[in-house]
């Protein structure tokens, strides 16, 4: 054990001080990393030194661990794209830059492991939970990887028809899962070259997807859209949205006391998603409209 996490930390002290490792030295490290020494080191360790090395070197680490072979011992199925690496550090600068210290915002010390999910691109969801399983990733440590693989698919086939998918759906599909593993997905660049449209199926030869030119109404999928335009619109706009209102003023106005608060709480803020909605006063109109309809 001791011997393969000081391959590790080597390859790590390599990047750190931009330096190359001996030519036998090196020759030595790949086959302590090919010959199968790692899966002797715990998943502590190999998580800490992964951490470690992608949180120095955000770019060169992932590719040097694949260069290395570090990363299929890890997981035979893990991976680096230099590409989609660069356009996740682009994400990361972005959306903190839009949105300061919003809820939803990543910590930096999370940062690696969106690298490590952005590494994990196209495993099926049974590899991300070894893979999670064989470095003792957390909730927290784990959330990127495995919302960047089902969960974002099954989201965004439910909001790939343009016309007939509003923000406030849009905004419910994507709310159960992490920044991260959005920003993840944006970086994999999920939908970038087709539109919202194109990614959606038609129901049969000859159906538009594209929605009536004559509408204009607030809150519709935009058919020009692709699905990458869709997550940072969400990213940067459609998760802070809420209502003006609070469930005190939805008493005072009448609502009863329990779940109808609630319900009525996020009726709002799908009205403001969708345009319904523009301030408290719009807000208090609905309320007291749907109390009329059916009082609670």
């Amino acid at each position: 054990m001791i011997f393969s996490s000081r391959v590790l930390r080597a390859i790590r002290f390599a990047l750190r001080f931009g330096s190359e490792i001996e030519t036998d030295t090196h020759a030595w490290l790949r086959r302590a990393v090919t010959g199968g020494n790692l899966a002797d080191v715990s998943g502590d360790r190999v998580r800490k030194e992964i951490r470690l090395s992608f949180g120095e070197a955000p770019i060169e680490g992932p590719l040097r661990l694949r260069d290395e072979g570090v990363l299929r011992e890890v997981h035979p199925l893990l991976g680096a794209d230099e590409t989609a690496l660069q356009e996740l550090d682009r994400n990361l600068r972005r959306y903190r830059s839009s949105g300061g210290e919003r809820a939803g915002n990543p910590p930096e010390s999370s940062d690696w492991t969106l690298r490590l999910a952005c590494c994990a691109s196209g495993m099926p969801p049974q590899a991300r939970w070894e893979l999670v399983r064989r470095l003792r990733l957390s909730r927290d440590e784990r959330s990127a990887l495995i919302d960047a693989g089902v969960p974002w698919r099954k989201a965004s086939a439910a909001i790939s028809t343009p016309g007939s998918v509003r923000d406030s759906d849009v905004e419910r599909a994507l709310r159960p899962l992490s920044s991260g593993g959005l920003l993840v997905v944006a970086a994999e660049g999920a939908g970038s070259s087709s539109t919202a449209a194109s990614a959606a199926v038609a129901s049969s030869e000859g159906t538009s997807s594209s929605p009536d030119p004559g509408d204009t109404g607030m809150g519709m999928l935009r058919a020009e859209e692709t699905l990458t335009d869709l997550l940072w619109r969400y990213l940067e706009h459609m998760q802070e949205v809420r209502p003006e209102l609070n469930g005190a003023d939805l008493l005072e106005l009448g609502v009863s006391q329990g779940p109808d608060v609630g319900l009525l709480l996020e009726k709002l803020r799908s009205a403001r998603l969708d345009g319904g909605a523009r301030d408290s006063e719009d807000e208090r109109r609905l309320v007291l409209g749907w109390l009329a309809e059916k009082p609670l």
